[in-house]
């Protein structure tokens, strides 16, 4: 009883939860409860969703999420450049309803760059150092990563997964055992191969809408995930489908390039050294 006082405390509630509430309180569903459908959610509900299954990665002997202040402050104060970038373009739907923010996973041993829900993007050493060589690659990798929550893909592939009240746990009972293996559904599993070249297009117009930014570098990317040895974690999750090719993608970054009318390209090479000077060593 006091579990259910304190998340009907909380400032967001459905009203397919409320329902369920009084049906508790009154004692009217006398039959086992059947879990409502998961719909209903709001946005708000996603980003708090988001934080607490990043609360759950950070208390986590799984992910070494670095510290955002302290150490690797001046990282992160970068990728907050690259992040006001991005949002500027004012292409994304939810650029104001989610709290967008990238994270940084110490390990050099995989490739990596995923989403979860609410605006949360991960980003492990090993992509920064060893598959991303500058500025332009990552902008394009954080580009496509971001589609997946502002179209809250991610969110679906939760609801789908989890019932009402156990999804609702982790928002607002901070069940991090379930956030964890919540998490691990965008960390282990491959994205729907249908809709990555939706991702790379995303990303592409993102690049274009911030001007004087490569497109090709992002192609580059994903042709380099795909040739890696052994292949990139990154590509791994985010396939080609069966009726576009590597090469293929990579050719239409080159093809968003020259429709993007952009009259000076730059890789900002330097910048991103910068970048990797202040991360952690191996």
């Amino acid at each position: 009883m006091k579990f259910i006082e304190n998340l009907m405390m909380k400032p967001v509630i459905t009203l397919s939860y409320i329902f369920l509430c009084m049906c508790l309180l009154v004692g009217a569903c006398k039959n086992p409860v059947v879990q409502p459908t998961v719909t209903g959610f709001t946005y708000t509900d996603e980003k708090n969703l988001g934080n607490e299954l990043h609360k759950a990665m950070v208390n986590s002997t799984m992910f070494d999420v670095l510290d955002a202040s302290g150490t690797y402050a001046t990282a992160y104060q970068y990728l907050s450049g690259l992040r006001v970038k991005i949002l500027a373009t004012n292409i994304m739907e939810r650029r104001q309803d989610f709290d967008w923010t990238f994270h940084i996973i110490k390990n050099d041993g995989i490739q990596d760059c995923f989403t979860t829900v609410g605006g949360k993007i991960y980003i492990t050493t090993g992509l920064l150092r060893d598959l991303v060589a500058n500025e332009a690659q990552l902008l394009g990798v954080l580009a496509h990563e971001m589609y997946y929550a502002d179209e809250s893909y991610q969110m679906q592939i939760i609801k789908d997964n989890y019932n009402f009240t156990e999804i609702l746990n982790v928002v607002y009972g901070g069940e991090e055992g379930t956030a964890l293996e919540m998490i691990s559904w965008f960390y282990n599993t491959p994205r729907n191969a249908n809709l990555v070249p939706q991702a790379d297009q995303y990303g592409a117009t993102i690049l274009c809408g911030i001007g004087q930014v490569s497109i090709k570098e992002f192609g580059k990317v994903i042709e380099n995930a795909a040739l890696t040895t052994p292949t990139s974690r990154w590509y791994t999750n985010h396939p080609s489908p069966s009726t576009s090719s590597v090469n293929d993608r990579k050719q239409e970054m080159v093809t968003q390039q020259a429709t993007c009318n952009t009259s000076t390209i730059n890789v900002y090479q330097q910048r991103y050294l910068d970048f990797l000077n202040n991360l952690p060593p191996r």
